[in-house]
């Protein structure tokens, strides 16, 4: 962390999320209005009682843009939680046994990594029927491949090292070799991974919302709201950039702070420094 922060873009990256994430955890109380609530006439411009002005029904952008920031932030973090949990297991099994386990779920990884990712989780969506809910389950469901590939990798280095040798001939069990000795030793690429995952997944979900596949109304979400909004780009073209910008600066942010960790974490990137 101390290296992050001393880093300028590391540094403006861990300051703009912490900032989204407080905006979103205290929306009630930073927040002058309801998300719902129409506060004034529509489409009226920014003012010191509307700061970024109101929608095409009155309702204040402010509160909906702070509001929508929970439904991202919840969406991505429980979704990349969900691909790391199942990732993580699945790769851990598949390296650490290998045969015919591995191929089964090494194929059963191709056929999910065949599909485009926003494809695969409108299939979803479309399937089970939109909310927030389903919306985890189908983003996370996508970034299952990545978070299983990057962990088969670190078994297959790893299980035949000798500190592996030495758990097994302590009497460990499998249980305790891959997930007291192989995983902690594979947090670094994950870790970086996390941070990636959770950027496509905050705009795998804008996505989903713009469609009308996400989060529905009158809940608001980053992605429904640039829907919306492009109706009315010449009459109040705050609505939309707004939105965008809130979009395209945690997913920036989540990316470029990603790069950082990986940075910081590979020791051959810091014999170079």
């Amino acid at each position: 962390m101390k290296k992050l922060w001393k880093d300028p873009s590391s540094a403006f990256c861990l300051s703009f999320l912490l900032l989204i994430t407080l905006l979103a955890l205290l929306a009630p109380l930073l927040t002058p209005y309801r998300y719902d609530q129409i506060a004034a006439d529509p489409l009226l411009g920014a003012s010191w009682s509307h700061l970024f002005g109101t929608d095409e029904i009155g309702r204040d952008i402010f509160t909906r843009i702070v509001y929508a920031g929970q439904v991202s932030l919840l969406v991505g973090l429980c979704s990349t939680l969900i691909a790391l949990l199942f990732g993580v297991v699945l790769g851990l099994v598949s390296g650490y046994y290998g045969g015919a386990l591995d191929a089964l779920i090494s194929r059963f990884l191709d056929g999910l990594l065949a599909f485009p990712s926003i494809i695969l989780a409108l299939a979803v969506m479309a399937v089970l029927g939109p909310n927030i809910y389903n919306a985890m389950l189908a983003i996370g469901l996508v970034s299952v491949p990545i978070f299983a590939r990057i962990t088969r990798g670190s078994v297959l280095t790893m299980k035949s090292r000798e500190f592996v040798e030495a758990s097994r001939s302590m009497g460990a069990g499998d249980g305790r070799i891959m997930f007291g000795v192989i995983l902690p030793n594979s947090l670094s690429p994950l870790l970086v991974q996390f941070s990636l995952t959770f950027a496509s997944a905050v705009l795998i979900e804008a996505g989903l919302s713009f469609l009308g596949l996400g989060v529905q109304p009158p809940t608001p979400s980053w992605g429904s709201m640039l829907n919306a909004a492009k109706s009315y780009l010449t009459i109040s073209p705050l609505y939309s950039i707004v939105a965008g910008a809130a979009v395209f600066l945690t997913v920036l942010c989540l990316n470029l702070l990603g790069d950082s960790l990986r940075d910081h974490l590979d020791p051959r990137m810091n014999k170079r420094r």
